[in-house]
């Protein structure tokens, strides 16, 4: 089955059309006023480059508690070596956080339910008078 997202309007190609063509234009106009002196411009642009530079980072793909220790440790290493700024690296590091919480209780909740069969199992086998 397809997903229906809706009917394409020809409005947004023409949209993003037009920005391209100003992209550059745009992109220079906002180095030349942080530059001159505008704290937002200078922040968006130090944005665009730390996001570059998170790309850069080659983080692994996060799939279990011991893959976000991983990528925890080298947003940690950029941090130290400058690659990228204390506070871009705290963002990554609250998402990483959420997601290892999240599989650690996982992990936790299998290893129980592990444990609670093989209680189960083992009270199931007939004891002899040799075994305890």
């Amino acid at each position: 089955m397809e997903l229906d997202i809706g009917a394409h309007n020809p409005k947004d190609d023409r949209v993003a059309e037009l920005i391209r063509e100003a992209e550059l234009r745009l992109t220079e106009q906002l180095i030349e006023s942080a530059e001159g002196g505008s704290v937002h411009a200078a922040i968006y642009l130090l944005d665009r480059a730390a996001s570059q530079r998170i790309r850069d980072l080659n983080l692994p793909q996060v799939q279990c508690a011991e893959d976000g220790f991983e990528a925890l440790r080298l947003i940690f290493n950029a941090v130290t070596t400058a690659q990228i700024r204390p506070g871009k690296a705290k963002e990554l590091a609250m998402l990483l956080t959420g997601f290892v919480k999240g599989a650690t209780v996982i992990d936790a909740q299998v290893g129980v339910a592990a444990l609670e069969k093989r209680i189960r199992e083992n009270e199931k086998r007939p004891r002899n008078a040799l075994t305890y």
